[in-house]
């Protein structure tokens, strides 16, 4: 039962996850939007997260 609960949340947050991610590397390489350095690095790192976050999620969250 909470495998099924944990793959549904997985489904869930997928299409969300990947559209913040799709939308943080646009903006990340938009030559017509120019971010400071500071933002450049935190969006960077925020692409990250989210990318190991769902990853992981995606590993150990499915599986178990």
């Amino acid at each position: 039962m909470l495998a099924r609960a944990n793959s549904q949340f997985f489904l869930t947050l997928l299409p969300l996850t990947s559209s913040a991610l799709i939308a943080g590397i646009y903006i990340l390489t938009a030559p017509h939007l120019s971010l400071k350095p500071q933002h450049r690095v935190a969006l960077m790192g925020l692409i990250v997260v989210v990318g190991l976050g769902s990853l992981s999620f995606f590993l150990f969250g499915v599986i178990a």
